[in-house]
């Protein structure tokens, strides 16, 4: 563009606009990729969508346990809390247990699929729920009306989303049927 009046006032009007938190997480999420959904209309916001950085419990972030090329299968309800608000335990004692529906239906899905529990009070993002929430009011509450689990494909897209006990019909569809042990 040749510089110009014209061209100055192209240049004020997007400088203001880029300001807006709303036109900041459009424009980010059109240059990272972010902004791809692979369900448009789908009936939970966060399918087809990028999966949110949920905080999880005392097993890193959602890309650090994405790394190894297995889904995950991130259990949000308060099922996954333990009495004291932490993670609920697992059987090594730590913060890994899947307890009722999700550990049913992960059941045969290991090896394929890893389980994570959301902290309890993490916000899932944006104005439509999902991404993180980039200059945002931080999203709905983990529990507060939303899914109780997320199943996030390997390269980070939300593949299902809604309650545990249809957590094993996902996994099958995404992931294949159970191994057989």
């Amino acid at each position: 563009m040749r510089p110009g009046v014209q061209v100055d006032a192209l240049r004020e009007v997007l400088s203001e606009v880029i300001g807006l938190a709303e036109a900041w997480r459009h424009f980010s999420g059109m240059m990272d990729g972010t902004a791809i959904d692979y369900a448009p209309g789908a009936a939970e916001p966060l399918v087809g969508r990028f999966v949110p950085e949920v905080r999880l419990a005392g097993v890193g972030s959602v890309a650090e346990l994405l790394r190894d090329g297995r889904g995950l299968l991130i259990g949000l309800a308060a099922e996954g809390v333990a009495k004291d608000g932490g993670a609920a335990a697992g059987p090594d004692g730590g913060a890994s247990g899947e307890p009722g529906a999700l550990e049913a239906a992960l059941a045969g899905h290991r090896d394929r699929v890893r389980p994570a529990w959301a902290e309890p009070g993490t916000g899932l993002g944006g104005d439509v729920g999902v991404g993180p929430a980039r200059g945002g009011d931080g999203g709905r509450d983990v529990g507060a009306e939303g899914p109780g689990a997320l199943l996030v494909r390997p390269d980070g897209y939300v593949a299902w989303a809604g309650e545990p006990g249809a957590a094993a019909e996902a996994l099958t569809t995404w992931f294949g049927p159970p191994a057989v042990r």
